[in-house]
């Protein structure tokens, strides 16, 4: 089982270098909007907006920001599902 869990979770991680399609699908697994992720982020809506339609590359220190968001809520919603059952 730690297995599939250890695979859930990297499955869920974007990579080092996130694609605009990965930075959109994942901010909707989230169920955030453009604005929701950039306040989280500390960016304006129109970086998450260029990003997701491929106009801007992220930077790294971006990418890696991403990464702590996504997995600080991957998290909460493992601890949430735990604490429901």
């Amino acid at each position: 089982m730690k297995k599939t869990h250890i695979a859930s979770i990297d499955s869920f991680l974007i990579p080092p270098v996130a694609t605009p399609e990965e930075v959109r699908i994942k901010r909707q697994q989230m169920g955030l909007l453009q604005r929701e992720l950039a306040d989280l982020l500390g960016v304006t809506e129109f970086s998450v907006y260029r990003w997701e339609t491929g106009k801007r590359s992220i930077t790294p220190a971006h990418t890696q920001r991403l990464r702590e968001v996504f997995a600080e809520w991957h998290a909460k919603q493992r601890a949430k599902a735990k604490s429901a059952t």
